[in-house]
């Protein structure tokens, strides 16, 4: 084993060229092992958003499948108010009608005979 200009030679180069290797094949493990990290944390990450955006999609065609269930709902009720508000009107149009007929039509006269003076008339309906 001779020193050649500062470079070892023979059995201590083949160790420092061993050792070289090594650091270089720990440097591309670690390489290697930070990629793998950064691909499982991507992977994680992906299957926290996968996960987020399902129940996203879950809960809003829930919340989409309840409206359109109170939608109905509301619509039958509404239906069951006008039918309500449509039935009082028209006993409320009745009501008018007749309460008219009753306060404003004129009154009607009978033909009861004739006597000294001429023709005798009486309200209609009196006794």
């Amino acid at each position: 084993m001779s020193d050649v200009d500062g470079v070892c030679t023979g059995m201590h180069a083949d160790v420092a060229e061993a050792r070289a290797e090594v650091e270089r094949l720990q440097g591309q493990f670690k390489t290697a092992q930070d990629a793998v990290k950064v691909a499982m944390r991507w992977l994680r990450d992906a299957d926290i958003k996968r996960d987020r955006y399902r129940l996203a999609y879950h809960s809003a065609r829930r919340r989409a499948a309840r409206e359109a269930v109170m939608a109905t709902e509301a619509v039958e009720h509404l239906a069951a108010d006008r039918d309500r508000w449509r039935q009082r009107y028209e006993r409320l149009r009745a009501d008018l009608e007749s309460s008219r007929k009753t306060t404003h039509a004129a009154p009607r006269l009978e033909h009861v005979g004739d006597d000294e003076d001429g023709p005798v008339f009486k309200l209609a309906g009196t006794s």
